[in-house]
């Protein structure tokens, strides 16, 4: 892990060492504490460092988790969500403590987890079954799940937007044919998707 400038692009210091065997696929940054978190898939562990130098990166401590894959902070919270590809799950993580919160399983080889910038909604990707699944994350501590809808493609990542519609854009493989972006659509921004929408049972494929 290493730290860039992005005025100059020049990177910043010596590269951090994650060990031996690592493969880090996920990275999230908490500005207001100076931390960041990497998940490092061929580890099995979250690695946390002290980022308050980006030219001196430190360790701060490593938790233990089964393959992670996603991991980011929820906006307004200190709660950090992991997805773990190795046990069909998402754990919450208090990112003052390292406490281990509460875990949701019942997912299917979960490959990221993203938040609208509320923090009230998240969506994990589970590129086992090619499905999405949206949770209701109002309580930072108790994930719910609403919806689990099938795409098209393996999902690997996705966005949500809420303009005049809550959107998730979805980034898909598909093999032998390269990739492919899907948008589901669940209606007016501010029912988060509550009568399912247009898009909901299917979404649109923008293209390849």
């Amino acid at each position: 892990l290493q730290a860039v400038d992005v005025g100059s692009n020049a990177l910043i210091g010596s590269p951090f060492d994650l060990g031996a065997g690592a493969l880090p696929i996920g990275v999230t940054l908490n500005l207001f504490a100076d931390r960041v978190w990497v998940a490092n898939f061929d580890g099995n562990n979250i690695a946390v460092i002290d980022s308050s130098d980006p030219s001196n990166l430190t360790a701060v401590t490593s938790l233990s988790i089964a393959s992670p894959t996603g991991v980011t902070f929820r906006p307004g919270s200190s709660r950090v969500y992991v997805t773990s590809s190795g046990t069909d799950s998402v754990t919450v993580y208090d990112s003052e403590t390292m406490a281990v919160i509460t875990t949701l399983s019942g997912l299917n080889d979960p490959s990221s987890i993203s938040f609208n910038d509320a923090g009230t909604r998240a969506v994990v990707t589970n590129y086992g079954n090619s499905t999405i699944t949206v949770l209701d994350t109002t309580d930072a501590d108790a994930p719910v799940v609403i919806y689990t809808l099938t795409t098209a493609g393996r999902p690997l990542s996705a966005v949500i937007s809420e303009q005049d519609s809550f959107d998730v854009w979805v980034g898909e493989s598909t093999p032998g044919e390269g990739g492919i972006v899907e948008l589901f659509r669940f209606g007016a921004a501010d029912t988060h998707g509550g009568d399912g929408g247009e898009g909901g049972d299917g979404g649109v494929v923008m293209g390849k």
